[in-house]
């Protein structure tokens, strides 16, 4: 999901990891996209210079993908403003 939004134009660059531990880059402020993402429910960590993915193994498939979708949306609406 990551990989396809980047294709279509969201900021977010040197997409890295293995299995559910993930990490990019993005030229939006990660203050901001952790603090909008977390206004939606999404927490994710701020790893010093990169966004870092890490959610527990036994989290569903559902989840996983309303929370990289809502991540994604999040990049792309602050990447307008």
């Amino acid at each position: 999901l990551l990989k396809k939004a980047q294709n279509e134009g969201a900021n977010i660059k040197n997409i890295r990891g293995q299995g559910l531990e993930i990490a990019f880059d993005s030229e939006v402020s990660y203050d901001k996209i952790i603090q909008t993402a977390a206004e939606k429910g999404v927490h994710i960590a701020n790893a010093g210079e990169c966004i870092q993915l890490m959610p527990p193994l036994t989290t569903s498939n559902e989840i996983l993908i309303e929370g990289v979708t809502t991540l994604t949306t999040v990049i792309t609406n602050l990447q307008s403003n």
